[in-house]
C-alpha cells in the first residue's frame, strides 16, 4: 500500500464512517464478549479490504468483574 493510498484511507469522512459504525453497531465491547469478537472481525476485514494481511489471535486471560467496591475496614475499631 502506497503512502498516497494510506492518506486517502485516513480522510476525516472515512474515519467518521468507521467510528459511526462501531458506536452504532458495537457500543459495548468487554473483553471476551461477542461484541469484542465482532469488533476484531470488523477490524481484520477492514485491513484486508485495503490489502493488509491480518489475523485474529485468541489468547487466554483472566478478567475480573467485581460487583462492587467494598471497604472491609469501614467501621473497624482500632
Amino acid at each position: 500500500m502506497s503512502e498516497q493510498q494510506i492518506l486517502l484511507e485516513l480522510s476525516v469522512d472515512n474515519i467518521r464512517k468507521h467510528v459511526r459504525f462501531i458506536v452504532d453497531t458495537l457500543p459495548s465491547r468487554p473483553v471476551g464478549s461477542p461484541n469484542a469478537a465482532r469488533m476484531a472481525e470488523y477490524s481484520a476485514a477492514q485491513l484486508r479490504s485495503v490489502g493488509i494481511t491480518s489475523r485474529i489471535e485468541t489468547i487466554p486471560g483472566l478478567v475480573s468483574f467485581p460487583r462492587e467496591n467494598v471497604d472491609h475496614h469501614a467501621g473497624a475499631r482500632a
